[in-house]
């Protein structure tokens, strides 16, 4: 039986004894999802349930279910039959909300839909070059210029937002006292506390090579001197030391790196996309970073702008739930949002210095891939004219040996045509698939342009309507893709791209709040509402009642609310992971592989027992015994842990934990468990390099593993080994 399959039947038997819903119901559901699954594949389980849980939530904040039903299930007496008897307890046969509906079933029906949503699985390529091609349009959606200095229009006819000076007066007297003193240390030369961070580089430099790293652009040469950062150590010794000298190369504007834009795994609806900084942006944007968040955290807007703490945010959408008072907004594709003339309007006039410096630390271009580059060759994958990127089936070319079949090997959908270009076979893709990859950029010398143009005019003739947008002209083709200019500040992976998008969200928040309560633009109106507003990224917290002004203002500057994942109507809200409902927390458990039994790594191991734990702590108590019961026929001893131990473990609500030993130079009980270990590597690093990573690295290690080993963060094992038990 596969994993999904009897973990479905433990979860939904076990929510029936919490929920008192009849066993037949149970199995008529049980019957569902095993059809759907089926026929649909996972994406039921991943994409499907999703959307019903988004539909219930909306309806949780509407206060009735929508009244054609829910998408891709059919209604009975007025109430979905999937699941019916969870939300019974929840709604009335007419779809309104109860007087007082039950929170358990709200928390068993979260649970169920949303158990699946983050599995790690791989998207389609058709989902991973649409995502691609969203990434471009929406920076081509951005504004190259600033607007006029005028009150803006919202989509609510009469309400117009504050002007770009207004705004930028009100960023100045928020962040007056985080940021002076860093504009002033950036102004009279001070250095930054610059540091190379964990992760990739856009050149692919790992470990130690980034210590040796010797360039220095000409946008940064403008704002910061390379003397206090390559070579501030040169010197230390109070002597001449110029035989240490490390030259460094200086690189022109149009000479920079750009960025690397990949996907990562999110959900098997869409992958998340990021970009990859240089190593000397990266470098420069982890100084930049240190000091904004140092400034904001001993300012009076460290309560409001968050970095750290999460638990703010949560415990104010729980208080949000039970009584009403707080809103709580999400923005799509935030970071990607937010253009670079707005974050420059609003800085510059009050920190020019800091301005400047963000401006010199950004990448202003991206290298997007290409379709044919998302993914490379492998068993049953077509290696010819689209570099492997397509999988075919059970008809071969005889001129290529390319397979073909008679459905879309992207949606799945029936074929309307076979693209053919000489002796060479295109893998069989609907008209609407192929539109989707020619706007993505491919190569305009290659074979597979013309065959898309040639296609495209033939779908015009049958009557389909050409793509909506191309890629534009100043774009640069690349072998493996295209690099284009940015307009946004910064993509999701650079440094400081987090703080400024929490700082210029935080502005328009409590601009809007201003105007709602009709409160005069000044410190004293600032201090009288600071309580009421928290910002973690593009979580947004804000009074009830100025909610849909906040909102207004938002999208004026650009930015996109997500109205489905922002409530401030009905008891349900959700802010920085947790989901809460009536006052009570009603988050669900995600389960993150569907691999079991794997002897090579396991890392499924540990995913399933995190799991196990989390189900156990929201009162799942059932399928978390079944599921440690199967992991011990598998032959894993699992002992029970603190969950401060560093042991992959189960926990339980007492505390308690289980020792195999005492440690008599740590005074400690000690146990036998599996643990995450991360892999080094043989990295040797000496001279001034060396000198570099000691004076600016935090480390708890002997230096000498220091300067001879490397950690690579995307590669964590796991072993067994002795290690404390709390």
């Amino acid at each position: 039986m596969k994993s999904h399959d009897w973990l479905l039947e433990a979860l939904l038997r076990d929510c029936a004894v919490q929920c008192s819903v009849p066993p037949s119901e149970i199995a008529r559901d049980l019957r569902t999802i095993k059809r759907r699954v089926e026929s649909e594949g996972l994406s039921f389980l991943t994409i499907t349930l999703p959307a019903f849980d988004s539909a219930i939530l909306r309806a949780l904040a509407d206060g009735c279910l929508p009244s054609n039903g829910v998408p891709g299930f059919r209604n009975t007496a007025g109430l979905p039959s999937f699941l019916r008897g969870f939300l019974r307890l929840v709604f009335d046969t007419s779809g309104r909300l109860l007087d007082e509906p039950s929170v358990v079933a709200v928390a068993c029906l979260h649970q169920i839909c949303l158990t699946f949503k983050k599995v790690e699985a791989q998207c389609s390529d058709a989902r991973v070059a649409a995502a691609m091609q969203q990434y471009i349009e929406v920076d081509r959606s951005l504004p190259e210029a600033p607007l006029r200095d005028q009150r803006l229009s919202t989509t609510e006819k009469g309400v117009t937002a504050p002007s770009l000076e207004t705004l930028s007066r009100l960023f100045t007297l928020l962040y007056r006292e985080a940021f002076l003193p860093l504009d002033r240390k950036i102004y009279e030369g001070e250095p930054l506390d610059a540091k190379h961070g964990p992760g990739a580089t856009a050149e692919r430099v790992k470990g130690n090579d980034k210590f040796r790293w010797s360039q220095w652009t000409e946008r940064l040469d403008e704002v910061f001197s390379p003397d206090l950062y390559l070579h501030a150590m040169e010197n230390c010794g109070g002597q001449d030391q110029s035989s240490l000298h490390v030259p460094f190369e200086t690189v022109a504007q149009g000479q920079e790196t750009p960025v690397r834009v990949i996907h990562v795994p999110k959900t098997m609806k869409t992958p998340r996309v990021i970009a990859i900084e240089p190593v000397l942006m990266q470098y420069m944007q982890q100084g930049l970073l240190s000091g904004m968040t140092k400034g904001i955290k001993a300012s009076m807007m460290g309560t409001v702008t968050l970095f750290d703490d999460q638990s703010a945010n949560a415990n104010r959408a729980l208080r949000g739930s039970k009584d009403g008072h707080n809103a709580t907004l999400d923005l799509s594709e935030a970071s990607d949002r937010v253009a670079f003339w707005l974050v420059d309007h609003l800085v510059r006039p009050g920190f020019p210095q800091l301005m400047g410096a963000l401006a010199a630390s950004r990448s202003h271009r991206a290298r997007v891939p290409s379709p044919g580059a998302l993914r490379g060759p492998s068993d049953g994958i077509c290696s010819g004219p689209y570099d492997g990127s397509r999988k075919f089936h059970p008809r071969t070319f005889p001129e290529c040996g390319h397979h073909a079949s008679g459905r879309c090997v992207e949606c799945s959908g029936s074929l309307d045509y076979v693209q053919r270009s000489g002796h060479r076979a295109s893998p069989p893709r609907c008209s609407s698939c192929t539109s989707v990859e020619s706007r993505v950029g491919v190569p305009k010398s290659s074979g597979i342009r013309r065959v898309l143009q040639r296609d495209r005019q033939a779908e015009v003739s049958r009557g389909a309507k050409p793509p909506a947008r191309r890629v534009r002209s100043d774009c640069r083709v690349l072998r493996d893709g295209i690099t284009i200019p940015l307009r946004k500040f910064a993509s999701m992976g650079s440094a400081v791209c987090f703080p400024v998008e929490a700082v210029v969200f935080t502005t328009i928040a409590i601009a809007g709040i201003l105007e709602s309560r009709n409160l005069p633009l000044n410190m004293r109106s600032v201090r009288m509402i600071l309580a009421d507003v928290a910002v973690f990224g593009d979580d947004i917290i804000v009074p009830v009642d100025t909610a849909p002004r906040v909102a207004l203002y938002l999208e004026a500057y650009g930015l996109k609310v997500n109205r489905r994942k922002s409530f401030w109507t009905g008891r349900f809200r959700e802010s920085c992971g947790t989901d809460a409902f009536q006052g009570e927390e009603v988050t669900p458990t995600y389960l993150k592989t569907l691999i079991w039994g794997e002897v090579k790594s396991l890392r499924w191991l540990a995913q399933w027992v995190e799991f196990s734990n989390g189900l156990y702590m929201r009162g799942f108590w059932e399928t978390a015994r079944i599921i440690r019961e199967k992991l011990s026929l598998c032959g894993f001893s699992i002992p029970m842990v603190s969950e401060t131990s560093p042991a992959i473990g189960y926990h339980n609500i007492r505390g308690t934990y289980e020792w195999h030993s005492w440690d008599k130079h740590l005074h400690k009980p000690m146990v036998r468990a599996y643990t995450y270990r991360s892999k080094k590597v043989h990295d040797p690093l000496d001279g001034i390099a060396a000198l570099r990573k000691c004076l600016t690295t935090s480390f708890n290690e002997d230096p000498k593993h220091l300067l001879e080993t490397s950690v690579r963060s995307s590669s964590v094992s796991t072993k067994k080994r002795w290690t404390s038990s709390y």
